[in-house]
């Protein structure tokens, strides 16, 4: 039984044996397969094991644990304790070490040591970390070197907790952007918000949030943020999450912030230029139409009317023709700015071009909702507006300008149901204000359409009038008010239509100037009165100077001298025969140009005269430099002539002014013997108008001269008997 209890006691030992030579075994072939060192160390003996891995270090099996040690000398802690002693106390000891392979290659390696069980062996490794570390340096650099370049840059680099709370870490190109010390400036969650505009404030964080919750794939947010003087920046911020927390949460957001202010301010004016008038600020006609049509749809859906005006300053041309596009300009600006009063936030004001502006009124209950706007801007209008830019001549007084206002207004859905057909029954109402008399309003009516019909036809037949020479000239005699003899006469064209019959110059001559007619018409109004001046001539008529009108479009035309003078040649006409009229809104116009023209037509030997003088704007410094013959009185400062002490007024310093100038003196429209007598007693060198004769046909003008030669023939009676 002994017996058989030690065979079993030797068997079993014997197994055990068996197993742990096998599993140590099998444990050396495994580290030996590794390409990390490992070695199994006996302090002060020699090496107990090391795996293929060591022989790169000369450290073999049976090797002198010494020798191994010398390697790694001084290794030791803070305490300055040998490797052994610091394990024999802590049991574990990790630490980076240089060491040099067999063939002289320094390596970077990570050890690692552990005193095992009985304290009497070391079982270390050791992990080649050296291109590991290599990779890490590169990767330091090259951040470093990213940093520096983008903070040299416009972009700004910012690193946040992903929940946008707690404190930015942030680029100092960050904090110039805002204007902050980059050394002081701290910036949290909160104080980014606050910073934000308010009308961007909500956008922004929520943007924020959503890319946090997952919402978007990349953070992309555009706000203004306030900078350390007050103002505010537009800034561009972009970014990814980076991290994971436990919960799979984002742990951060990193990014780059651009200031995009700039960039901004280009694309709101770019916005400007297509939507608003520089002038004035307005909304021009683009964005007139794209909110006239949002009107139109709110007031469709909430049965409400809508009221759209068109207003035209009234004689804008005059002061653009007189005192230039500058002064035009100022008046425009004050228009705009007198208007803006009268609207609402919800009401639409617009600038067409040249003077004409637009209101549209939203959600009136009643057409007449509109008046109480159009008389406030009638009274606007009214007021002086300041023309004055401080560069006019020391001895010129531009000063104040006085306009009215024309007003045409259409009522939505009454006068139509869309935009374009709102804005043409609105200007047609337009042009009826100016009709009736300017500075009032007309609501639009069905027979203004008829109207506005009847002038595109006049149009129309005027052109063909012209190609089928239907016009003629008249001519009105003009008189020595001293002698009351014949001395000139006015050539004054009139139409003669097969259908219409004769039609007065009031009706068509505004559709030729619109239609830019009245250059040809004028042009021939020239020829046919230098041909007339000729047959007169050649008949034996006594001589006279035919005086006739030139539009200022006609005025314009750069070759004007050598087309008068070309006409005197064909017809053989001597220049002083004919006498050339202009008003005062024409010669105001581009004064330098104009004392160029009106040089050459004088030195050409043709006749000059200011034409309705005094219903202009004209400046008495720009007067004097203009080659003038002669001043003509307007019709209407001689009607009232002996009944209206301010028209007496006026003409008297009209006269005076002439005189000192060393012009003649011509009235038109004089009627009676009264205004005669006030006029010669003025010392008027001249008349014309119904006392004298109407406007006559050639022939009966050439009748007219045949009587003139007679030498007791007066068409008034002289000096003695007109004061009798």
């Amino acid at each position: 039984m002994v017996l058989l209890l030690f065979c079993c006691s030797v068997g079993a030992i014997g197994l055990v044996w068996y197993f742990q030579r096998r599993q140590a075994a099998t444990f050396a072939a495994l580290v030996d397969r590794t390409d990390d060192p490992c070695l199994l160390l006996r302090r002060g003996g020699s090496i107990l094991y090391a795996n293929t891995a060591c022989a790169q270090f000369g450290w073999q099996n049976g090797g002198e644990t010494a020798a191994v040690l010398a390697s790694f000398e001084p290794d030791r802690g803070q305490s300055g304790e040998p490797l052994f002693d610091l394990l024999d106390r802590e049991g574990e000891y990790r630490s980076l070490r240089r060491l040099q392979s067999r063939t002289g290659h320094l390596l970077e390696v990570s050890l690692h040591a552990v005193a095992m069980g009985d304290g009497r062996r070391y079982w270390l490794t050791l992990r080649d970390v050296t291109t590991h570390k290599a990779a890490e340096q590169a990767l330091r650099k090259s951040q470093e070197q990213l940093r520096a370049a983008l903070d040299s840059s416009h972009m700004a680099l910012y690193d946040v907790a992903a929940n946008g709370r707690g404190t930015w870490t942030i680029s100092p190109e960050y904090a110039r952007i805002l204007g902050e010390d980059p050394e002081t400036f701290v910036v949290t969650g909160e104080s980014w918000e606050e910073r934000l505009h308010p009308d961007d404030r909500e956008m922004a964080v929520q943007t924020y949030a959503d890319h946090y919750r997952g919402k978007t794939d990349f953070y992309l947010n555009e706000y203004r943020q306030r900078t350390r003087l007050g103002n505010y920046r537009w800034l561009q911020a972009r970014g990814s999450f980076v991290g994971q927390r436990e919960d799979g949460r984002p742990e951060r957001l990193v990014g780059v912030i651009i200031d995009i202010t700039e960039q901004k301010e280009a694309q709101r004016r770019i916005a400007e230029l297509a939507n608003f008038d520089p002038l004035t600020g307005l909304a021009n006609r683009n964005l007139l139409n794209e909110r006239l049509g949002q009107a139109l749809l709110a007031a469709e859906r909430d049965r409400k009317r809508l009221a759209l005006m068109f207003l035209d300053l009234d004689r804008f041309k005059t002061l653009n023709d007189t005192l230039g596009h500058s002064a035009g300009d100022r008046v425009l600006a004050q228009a705009a700015d007198r208007l803006k009063k009268l609207v609402r936030r919800a009401d639409i004001l617009a600038r067409l071009g040249g003077d004409e502006f637009v209101i549209v009124l939203t959600g009136i209950d009643h057409a007449l909702d509109a008046v109480r706007v159009a008389e406030g801007a009638l009274l606007e209008l009214a007021l002086p507006f300041d023309i004055d830019d401080g560069n006019a001549p020391s001895d010129a007084t531009i000063g104040m300008f006085t306009t009215s206002g024309s007003i045409g207004i259409s009522v939505y859905p009454d006068d139509g149901r869309d935009a374009e057909t709102l804005v043409r029954n609105a200007d047609t109402a337009m042009y009826q204000a100016k009709s009736a008399g300017r500075n009032n309003y007309k609501f639009y009516t069905a027979d203004m359409n008829a109207r506005a019909a009847e002038r595109l036809s006049l149009e129309a037949t005027l052109r063909r009038a012209f190609e089928g020479s239907e016009f003629l000239l008249h001519y009105q005699p003009q008189l020595d008010l001293d002698s009351g003899r014949i001395v000139g006469a006015e050539a004054l064209i009139r139409w003669q239509n097969p259908k219409r019959g004769l039609v007065p110059p009031s009706r068509f001559i505004p559709v030729a100037e619109e239609s830019r007619l009245i250059v040809p018409i004028g042009n021939w109004a020239l020829r046919e009165a230098c041909r007339q001046a000729r047959e007169w001539l050649d008949r034996g008529l006594p001589p006279l100077t035919i005086a006739v009108n030139l539009s200022a479009l006609q005025f314009q035309q750069a070759n004007l001298t050598e087309l008068i003078a070309s006409m005197l040649d064909e017809y053989g006409l001597p220049p002083s025969a004919l006498e050339l009229e202009v008003t005062e809104s024409v010669v105001m116009q581009e004064v330098d140009r104009v004392v160029k023209t009106l040089a050459s037509l004088k030195e050409l030997g043709v006749k000059l005269a200011i034409d309705d003088f005094g219903t202009g704007y004209s400046s008495l410094a720009y007067l004097k430099r203009f080659s003038f013959d002669k001043l003509k009185i307007d019709r209407s400062f001689v009607h009232d002539l002996g009944t209206d002490r301010n028209d007496e007024a006026i003409c008297l310093a009209i006269v005076g002014l002439a005189k000192v100038l060393g012009l003649k003196c011509i009235a038109e429209g004089v009627e009676t013997q009264a205004q005669a007598i006030f006029l010669l007693a003025a010392g008027c060198d001249e008349m014309q108008g119904f006392l004298a004769a109407e406007p006559l046909t050639a022939d009966r003008f050439a009748t007219l001269l045949e009587q003139s030669r007679q030498p007791d023939f007066r068409l008034i009676p002289a000096a003695q008997g007109l004061t009798a």
